[in-house]
């Protein structure tokens, strides 16, 4: 498959020159996950690859069961680029919608590692921005209040749809997976945001009705 013609106009890779492109699409091959499919289950090995469209978390998993979210995974973006150096046996991917994602052959990758000081400044930038995105998803788990998180993930969630609207798609347990507490807890703060004039839940799905409120939550 030919990298340029699955990748979107933007993201990681899609920004590197043509012809490194071209390099890393060979033995590159796609995969579609159905909504709700998982990805990469922890423990097991991360592929490199980016996402064509759809939408991915990256989760992580207590010992008793709870998922928190880390984050997400939109069209153009990269992963698995870190664990060509050290992988990363904790980290879950869940498609939150049909998602496709083109994964490249990790000779091809090492290869450019080894010989492309283009792809090696790019992939440094990468990983630099991942772990700062990653300290900052940490500390809001560890510091922000169970609204901050909800309202952190419901803008990250929400899409516009036919009328303009942002529409957050997602169940009230979901959500709470999300956020790394339980249904309950989330639940009421859905009402409290509701009350406030912030959003309007239904079923399986959340309208924004005030993006500057919520946004002002989410801080």
């Amino acid at each position: 498959m030919q990298l340029a013609a699955g990748l979107p106009g933007d993201g990681f890779l899609a920004a590197l020159p043509a012809e490194l492109r071209e390099f890393l699409s060979c033995g590159a091959d796609p995969a579609i996950y159905p909504r709700g499919s998982t990805i990469h289950s922890p423990g097991a090995t991360l592929r490199p690859g980016v996402v064509v469209n759809g939408l991915i978390r990256a989760y992580l998993t207590a010992d008793d069961g709870r998922e928190a979210t880390v984050r997400y995974a939109y069209p153009g973006d990269a992963f698995g680029l870190a664990d060509i150096f050290v992988a990363d046996p904790a980290l879950g991917l869940q498609a939150l919608s049909e998602t496709t994602v083109l994964y490249f052959d990790e000779t091809q990758v090492s290869e450019a590692v080894a010989n492309n000081v283009v792809f090696v400044r790019a992939l440094a930038g990468y990983l630099a921005a991942s772990s700062r995105f990653s300290s900052v998803a940490f500390h809001t788990l560890a510091f922000s209040r169970v609204r901050e998180r909800v309202a952190a993930h419901l803008l990250s969630l929400a899409t516009r749809d036919d009328h303009g609207r942002l529409v957050a798609r997602v169940t009230q347990q979901a959500l709470a997976d999300a956020v790394g507490s339980v249904r309950d807890v989330v639940a009421r703060e859905l009402r409290e945001l509701s009350t406030a004039g912030l959003v309007i839940t239904s079923h399986r799905k959340v309208v924004v009705t005030d993006e500057d409120g919520l946004k002002r939550e989410a801080a």
